[in-house]
């Protein structure tokens, strides 16, 4: 397992990871440009996925309850495992994201 320093992105699949966040907090609509057809994800209350249609599925429900989202990506550790890919997560003294909230 390669670590990177907070907030450093040094190899593609880092790199990768982290244009990801910056890509969902712009919501830029070139976000499935990152990833294979029958990528996996997994995301906690959901579970695992595979596409985009199923990322979408979770995206609709994200976004019904949030209206933005803001990622501190300088308080991010990457953290890469190969051949799977890396995962960006912060600090326990940082929060995840600032979230708006869709409904106040």
């Amino acid at each position: 397992m390669a670590l990177a320093a907070i907030g450093e992105a040094n190899t593609a699949q880092k790199k990768a990871a982290r244009e990801y966040f910056v890509r969902i907090d712009a919501g830029r609509p070139d976000l499935f440009d990152l990833f294979a057809v029958d990528f996996k994800f997994y995301f906690p209350k959901f579970g695992v996925g595979c596409g985009r249609a199923e990322f979408e599925i979770l995206a609709a429900g994200l976004t019904s309850t949030f209206r933005s989202f803001a990622h501190d990506l300088q308080s991010f550790r990457y953290i890469e495992e190969k051949p799977n890919g890396a995962v960006a997560k912060q600090p326990a003294a940082a929060s995840a994201a600032s979230l708006s909230s869709a409904t106040g």
